[in-house]
């Protein structure tokens, strides 16, 4: 394989990370959990170097008494979320399901591009950036040499493109799989996990309950725009692929937004009478004009996901949202922004955000509904 990870620095993270777990004296719980999940992550990253399956799994959830369908995990990370950031996510759902869908057929056109090619690309859009302090950084992220980044063709086209897995022990140090489309949304996803490399670096000993977590993809989304912005400049693509590239970014914000309201509404029925009936959340739903009807499986799909990803996706879009909105106004200060925020560790998110330009929870997500209106225009 032409990039591919350096399999002996993934051993050597293992007996780090298993030595760490024999010795835990003087460890906090959240250190433990983090040590927990680094060892499973480097499992994940061998059965994928070894080109095993990894999505089979021997683990089932635990579910909480008096009902089939919810997750004791899933209980448990949806009471850890604070009330104003669970109000300011549902808040937006209703405003996302004014999207009307009117393109099913839309594809971006394939781009052949080599392995070099692509990442001569991502070279100079970090070039192009205004912050120019992470060329050195990213070039040697990418280099083939230094065996952390791994690229393989997205065979399955599973349900996911690209992932980051960090590592903090006894060095920060990410690691990236990169699963190609050959299309130039290939571009788009390495920016996209090589930015959370770059600003996960700060992210270090941050605590589970530290607010500033659930804009851990605010970086993912903001060099999604920016890729989008530099081969609009760059007359690379059409205006017409632009255009479907946002289109599919925003379908899935719809799905997570759609996701986390009816986890909710199901969670709420459980506090209130301690079971999940598939007809009263239908008859909820449908109370809360919320145009949805769901059967029993797709229940239990929603409640198997994780409430403090579904949030971290959609309260990072829609912070994204007006960092676009001001990147179209000033560019290096919307970065500049967009940096304040995601490298300001304090516990108190609504100061971070409207310290810094972000205005969706008093203007009635104002950007987000011209989004909506523009995206719902897109014919096939």
């Amino acid at each position: 394989m032409e990039y591919n990870w350096d399999k002996s620095k993934i051993e050597t993270l293992k007996k780090e990370y298993i030595n760490l777990s024999r010795n835990t004296e003087g460890l906090l719980e959240e250190d433990l959990v983090e040590i927990k999940d680094k060892l499973s992550l480097i499992q994940e990253m061998e059965d994928i170097y070894h080109e095993k399956d990894i999505f089979s799994f021997d683990d089932y959830p635990t579910y909480v008494d008096k009902t089939e369908f919810l997750p004791k995990s899933t209980l448990a990370d949806f009471e850890k979320i604070p009330n104003i950031i669970k109000k300011w996510v549902r808040n937006s759902v209703y405003i996302f399901q004014n999207f009307r869908m009117s393109a099913e057929n839309i594809n971006v056109s394939e781009l052949n591009l080599t392995n070099e090619e692509l990442i001569a690309m991502s070279h100079d859009f970090f070039k192009w950036l205004p912050n120019k302090k992470y060329v050195s950084l990213v070039d040697k992220y990418l280099s083939k040499e230094e065996g952390i980044l791994r690229i393989q063709n997205n065979e399955t086209l599973n349900y996911f493109i690209g992932s980051t897995y960090p590592f903090y022990f006894p060095y920060y140090q990410p690691f990236y799989l990169i699963e190609r489309e050959n299309t130039i949304n290939d571009f788009c996803t390495l920016n996209h996990e090589i930015a959370h490399g770059i600003y996960m670096s700060s992210d270090t000993n941050l605590s589970l309950n530290n607010h500033s977590r659930y804009l851990f993809e605010l970086e993912g989304y903001h060099f999604d725009f920016l890729s989008r912005m530099f081969l609009k400049e760059k007359n690379i693509v059409s205006s017409r692929t632009l255009e479907i590239l946002e289109y599919y970014e925003f379908l899935s914000a719809v799905e997570t937004s759609t996701s986390f309201y009816v986890l909710s509404l199901a969670i709420f029925l459980f506090n209130s009478q301690k079971e999940i009936r598939i007809e009263e959340v239908n008859q909820q739903l449908i109370k809360n004009l919320f145009p949805l009807q769901i059967d029993e499986d797709t229940l239990c799909e929603y409640l198997l996901e994780d409430p403090q990803d579904l949030v971290t996706y959609t309260l990072s879009f829609l912070a994204n949202l007006d960092l676009e909105k001001l990147y179209h106004l000033d560019k290096e200060f919307s970065f500049h922004e967009f940096e304040a925020i995601r490298y300001n560790k304090t516990n108190n998110l609504e100061k971070n955000l409207t310290e810094h330009s972000i205005t969706f929870m008093q203007d009635g997500y104002q950007n987000l509904q011209e989004k909506v209106k523009k995206l719902s225009l897109i014919k096939d």
